[in-house]
């Protein structure tokens, strides 16, 4: 049997303490308070008296009990209703914004396959617009914290991520690299180079393209046979770089990667970027030989050893040799190195050879000599290997040679003097050619190699990805200027000087004209809760809005045309405190923007001062979505006819009616002047209406009629009986005799822990909405509470008479908080405040339906805000709570028993002593019936207390307690008064079963 709840428990010694505390207050002269004082003998007498008073109060009738606590002005607490943040979605393809209506209601299919209606709250404007990108910047760090329109969990404000400056430099000489060649890459300074922070290279991190990623490479400062320069770095082959693709353009690339951004940003700036080619080795192989006797040309096998003219030559072969390549580079030092084969003895021949080194200049073929300085053999007119040295002519030009256009040089066997080096003879067609005297073989070659020294030249391209953005550099690097005149200075990198922490939200498309919403879910459960509640919906529930100022300044604005501009906001997550939405009206001058990368539209908030206690956690990021609550809405329902009696009551068609009903009654006639006056005093703006013949006067919903006067338009509700009273003319004015003339222009019913539907189960509109695909609750429904029970009220009556609607001590926050939903099973409390001086109340939620002892009960997001927005409204001014759910201090039990020898199931046993240690632990029905008390330590005795109980255990061998928050094994878990016990694992072993 439940025991009955007292309406006072106040005990003969809790009395008398109360009185004695009471004495410095009202009579302070009075310091004697030992027991042999004669007043504190009359104190104890009236204790004695004022006991027996209550003996017999909480012995009366529970008719007489109840009628009682309704004399003093307690009812049951009304149902609560179920909230959600619900999610529209047009059909795709669709261009335009959909309006979808307050109070469009949305079913979802419960287990029971009962339907439940929501009602959504506001209007809403829905179109295709969708996240696009949520990122934290701050500085030179920033975090992508979205993947396909979906927000990942990210606290806001963190930056990990360095943001991205990368140089990119493309060179065709870049790909000598792939042998044992040096480059040479200079940049050149604005200014003279003090130290090494003053080098652009010394903060730069270069790589490569090796076909498939993008490889490091070493930068040296020096290379053999070159000394160290300011602001020049080399690069050593070989390498395995490849061409690749940047920013839609081809070519061989070297990157360079700011892995520091320095103090002075001069040192990123530069006049000019130089690259230059140092070659090692032998050379390059030509791109093409050719040997020409006569009209007859025959291509050269450079892979194995080769003539450059016939075995027996005759006077004017030629020998032909193209490299674009090295013969592009006009001015430039060249070199052609001829190895002769192994097997090749030169000889006393060629003595009256001569061999002549020609060129295209476009006109005709010009001979290279070496009285100019233009050539110099060093192979001795092929007499040994050697190299020949000659000067890139400026004027040397392509031409068809084969059909091969290129740059070609020529080797042309000519003879030294016409004179003596031989004669003119006819041939066999008797055709006179030059015969030489002496005789002329063509060396053997094993291999012909080209090199040059290559000139500083432009890179091909440069460009820069800086903060996102791709800046092409080529033509402020490759700009010449006439000497004297100085180059423009270039800015390598775009560095950000704002070091401000901002959130942006990038949006696929403008928002609709009008008002317009962002839903920000925060996770409450590891962020600080707010000093003050001012959710939007609480006003729907008639409580006000806290004026509490948090000591940090936020500042939204969205990119227009002309950069960034303010946005004035309504933010209902009390600066990320809590989740709620934030409201604005769309500006018209919204632009697209390319920001991290992507073009689309895009709001940011900046922390431009203050800070958090701790930095919260955003979980999602919603649009198109609106709050629904469980109630379904109607409207203008003639309730009945006005009789004139007193105390009239009627019940409206529909119930469970919820609180915020709108009546009004047809008096037939204006009020006076005065009593319209105490109307609006009394909180009714618009007391009255006019339609036709009829007035229709607004009354206002009341607690009790104990304050209202004849002239008050006041009204009750009976929640219980789904009833409305109206006054009896004393008390309350009563409707005046006509008919139908009593209009419930308002009223909403439903409510109930039954509409707190799971996610994604709000998904059935009731009625159809052109070009709305669907709907969905991301998130579960919260906040949905039943009528309080008869036996509630009873045990909180006596809190009430205490507290007197004001909380003040610790014992008032703990009524209050059960008196604001009738889902508050147990608050508590916590003696001291927290390190920011807040009042903290832990708040244990009633066992839902369908739950076990074994499950932890934690409050929802919505009970936490409805019980901090109660007892804001009757804490001191000035003072600040925090609600929070419980902390519980997990931990197990271990048994070793031995059951009598008359236990037939001893796994019913078992369950029995599992059943019996959770409800004894359980923070609602444990010991002493009220729930396991907050910071009482857990001990083997209270465990063996309990086992004492239980009929079948013939002895207990071994008992242990498991912390698992410690990880240990104990006997005793000591508590913090903040903590709760719960009851994780009962392990139980049988040593009959053992034996």
């Amino acid at each position: 049997m439940i025991p009955k709840s007292n309406l006072d428990d106040r005990k003969f010694g809790d009395i008398v303490d109360e009185a004695i505390r009471l004495i410095p207050r009202y009579c302070p002269e009075w310091t004697n308070h030992n027991t042999t004082d004669p007043g504190i003998t009359l104190i104890e007498l009236f204790a004695w008296m004022t006991e027996m008073t209550l003996y017999r109060l909480n012995k009366v009738p529970e008719k007489t009990y109840l009628s009682l606590l309704e004399l003093m002005g307690l009812s049951l607490v009304a149902p609560q209703s179920a909230r959600s943040i619900v999610k529209f979605s047009i059909v795709e393809g669709y261009r335009k914004s959909v309006m979808i209506p307050r109070g469009t209601q949305i079913a979802a299919i419960t287990g029971n396959n009962e339907s439940c209606i929501f009602e959504t709250e506001r209007d809403l404007a829905v179109n295709e617009n969708r996240l696009a990108s949520c990122v934290n910047r701050r500085g030179e760090r920033w975090a992508e914290c979205s993947e396909d329109g979906c927000v990942r969990p990210f606290t806001i404000f963190e930056s990990t991520d360095a943001v991205d400056h990368i140089l990119y430099i493309s060179s065709p000489a870049f790909k000598y690299l792939t042998e044992s060649h040096h480059i040479q890459i200079a940049f050149e300074p604005i200014r003279e180079i003090a130290s090494v922070r003053d080098e652009t290279v010394n903060y730069l991190y270069w790589e490569y393209w090796n076909g498939r990623v993008w490889v490091h490479i070493d930068a040296q400062r020096s290379i053999p046979g070159r000394k160290k320069k300011d602001d020049v770095v080399y690069f050593s082959g070989p390498i395995d770089i490849e061409s690749s693709e940047v920013n839609g353009i081809e070519g061989y690339y070297l990157r360079a990667v700011l892995s520091e951004v320095p103090d002075d940003l001069s040192a990123l700036t530069t006049l000019g970027i130089s690259v230059r080619t140092h070659f090692s080795g032998i050379g390059f192989m030509p791109d093409l030989c050719l040997t020409n006797a006569g009209s007859n040309y025959v291509p050269v096998d450079l892979n194995s050893v080769f003539r450059i003219f016939s075995e027996v030559p005759s006077f004017n072969e030629i020998f032909y040799i193209a490299a674009d390549e090295v013969f592009s580079n006009a001015g430039t030092k060249a070199r052609i190195c001829f190895t002769f084969s192994e097997v090749y003895v030169p000889g006393s021949e060629n003595e009256n050879a001569l061999f002549a080194y020609e060129y295209w200049n476009g006109a005709g073929w010009k001979k290279l000599t070496s009285k100019s300085g233009d050539l110099r053999d060093g192979t001795f007119g092929f007499k040994q290997s050697g190299d020949v040295n000659f000067v890139v002519p400026q004027d040397m030009m392509t031409i068809a040679v084969n059909n091969d256009e290129r740059r070609w040089l020529r080797v042309r066997l000519v003879t030294k003097d016409f004179s003596i080096g031989g004669e003119y003879v006819k041939d066999d067609k008797d055709n006179w050619i030059w015969k030489f005297s002496s005789k002329v073989h063509s060396p053997v070659f094993s291999k012909i190699r080209i090199t040059y020294e290559a000139h500083e030249q432009f890179p091909e391209r440069v460009v820069s990805f800086s903060d996102f953005n791709w800046s092409d550099l080529t033509s402020a690097i490759s700009t010449t200027v006439v000497e004297g005149e100085r180059r423009k200075d270039v800015r390598l990198f775009a560095i950000g000087s704002e070091d401000v922490p901002s959130l942006y939200l990038g949006f696929s498309s403008p928002f609709p004209k009008g008002d317009a919403a962002i839903y920000v879910r925060i996770d409450e459960g590891s962020s600080p809760k707010p000093r003050s509640s001012r959710p939007s919906f609480f006003r729907t529930l008639g409580f006000k809005d806290a004026t509490d100022r948090r000591l940090l300044d936020l500042s939204w604005e969205y990119r227009g045309k002309n950069g960034w501009i303010p946005l004035s906001v309504n933010d209902y997550t009390d600066s990320f405190h809590e989740s709620g939405f934030v409201e604005f009206t769309a500006p018209s001058d919204m632009e697209r923007a390319r920001e991290f990368g992507k073009d689309i539209y895009w709001i940011r908030v900046r922390l431009l001062s203050g800070g958090f206690e701790s930095k919260p956690r955003v979980l999602d990021v919603a649009l198109n979505a609106v709050c629904a609550s469980n109630v379904k809405t109607y409207e203008n329902e003639i309730v009945g006819s006005g009789t004139g009696a007193p105390a009239q009551s009627l019940s409206p068609a529909h119930g469970p009616i919820l609180p915020g009903s709108i009546i009004y009654v047809d008096e037939g006639s204006i009020p006076p002047e005065n009593e319209l006056d105490a109307m609006r005093l009394d909180g009714i703006d618009e007391p009255y209406r006019i339609e036709g013949d009829a007035v229709w006067v607004r009354y206002r919903e009341v607690e009790n009629f104990y304050v209202s006067n004849g002239f008050s338009r006041h009204y009750i509700v009976d929640y219980r009986e789904n009833r409305i009273y109206f006054g009896d003319g004393q008390r309350g004015v009563n409707p005046p005799r006509r008919k139908f003339n009593i209009k419930l222009a308002s009223y909403s019913v439903g409510g109930g822990s039954g509409g707190n539907v799971a996610a994604h189960t709000l998904r059935i509109i009731t009625k159809s909405l052109p070009f709305v695909a669907g709907c969905d609750n991301p998130y579960p429904a919260e906040g949905g509470a039943d009528m309080e029970t008869v036996d509630s009220l009873k045990s909180r009556a006596a809190g009430v008479f205490k507290s007197l609607e004001r909380a003040v001590t610790a014992e008032d926050f703990q009524w209050l908080a059960r008196e604001a939903s009738s889902s508050v099973g147990r608050a508590y409390c916590l003696r001291d405040r927290n390190l920011r001086g807040e009042i903290c109340v832990a708040v244990i939620p009633i066992m839902p339906q369908g739950s076990t002892l074994a499950d932890r009960l934690l409050p929802s997001r919505e009970l936490l805000r409805r019980v901090t927005a109660y007892l804001d409204g009757r804490k001191l001014v000035g003072t600040r709570i925090r609600v929070q759910a419980p902390v519980y201090r997990t931990f197990s039990v271990y048994l070793t028993l031995i059951f009598k020898s008359d236990v037939l199931d001893a796994e019913r046993l078992k369950k029995t002593i599992d059943q019996s240690l959770r409800s004894y632990f359980h923070p609602l029905e444990g010991s002493p019936g009220t729930g396991w008390e907050f910071g009482k330590a857990i001990t083997c005795g209270a465990v063996l207390k309990q086992l004492e109980r239980i009929d079948g255990i013939l002895s207990v061998d071994e008992t242990s307690l498991f912390d698992a928050d410690a990880g240990v094994m104990t006997e005793k878990i000591a508590l913090r008064d903040d903590e709760l016990a719960f009851l994780s694992e009962v392990n139980i072993e049988n040593r009959r079963d053992v034996s």
